[in-house]
């Protein structure tokens, strides 16, 4: 019994050390089946390793460069806001500090960028810098459309005064049927004007980088409404010139 029991712990001492460089040799080589050549593998591995290192280094080469072209656009932008005389104080005001936003949230973007360690993350951070801040389709554009908005409103404002001078004018001659009527008409315009710019200024200011993203159209849509204001202050604007003329000869 003794004897069976010293052959058994033999057996078992001897399998032992048969099986475990074998468990070994399985735990190095897991990523590479035997099948395969372990060297041509080990050297796949370390090529791909390093052609994800180089991709990943171009990636955020090229978005550190957007990131930085849009910079200097927006520092650029901010002389125009504060330069422009179209623009109101209140929005001037409002759209230095959406700007500002934008250049400290592409800032931090930048450096977030630069530390990346996987190209999953420097693509999403990449495509980012378009689809979170939409500074050539929405904040150049949005600045400008404001402005132009804001220039609108003053216009109008103007042919309102120059309307209720009119009526003034009007009233000591005791009436004109013809001239009242034309003039209530071109007021109509100005007041429509200033309403249209009061809610186009509205909308424009509260654009943002998602809105655009789910409408392309967006900014289009604001641009062409514009046009036509513009187009009814400048027929307004011939009406009264019309107006004042006939006034003159009464």
């Amino acid at each position: 019994m003794k004897k069976l029991s010293l052959k058994i712990i033999t057996l078992i001492i001897t399998l032992a050390t048969v099986l475990t460089p074998a468990v070994h040799a399985v735990s190095v080589s897991e990523s590479c089946p035997k099948t395969t050549d372990s060297t041509a593998c080990k050297t796949s591995q370390t090529q791909t390793t390093t052609n994800d290192q180089t991709r990943l280094t171009n990636l955020e080469t090229r978005g550190s460069a957007e990131i930085n072209r849009r910079l200097v656009s927006l520092n650029t932008l901010t002389s125009v806001i504060s330069g422009t005389s179209k623009l109101s104080t209140e929005d001037k005001t409002s759209l230095t500090a959406e700007v500002a936003s934008t250049v400290s949230g592409l800032t931090d973007l930048n450096t977030k960028l630069s530390n990346d360690s996987t190209l999953s993350d420097a693509r999403t951070d990449v495509q980012s810098i378009i689809t979170g801040y939409r500074v050539y389709a929405l904040i150049g554009p949005k600045v400008r459309l404001i402005a132009s908005n804001d220039n609108q409103q003053v216009i109008a404002e103007k042919q309102l005064a120059i309307i209720a001078k009119i009526q003034t004018a009007l009233d000591a001659k005791k009436a004109n049927t013809d001239l009242e009527a034309r003039l209530i008409s071109v007021k109509a315009i100005a007041k429509n004007s200033t309403n249209v710019s009061e809610s186009l200024k509205t909308k424009l200011l509260a654009l943002q980088p998602s809105d655009y993203n789910s409408d392309h159209s967006v900014m289009s849509t604001y641009r062409d409404q514009l046009k036509t204001n513009h187009t009814s202050l400048e027929n307004s604007a011939a009406n009264l010139k019309k107006i004042v003329a006939d006034l003159k000869s009464l």
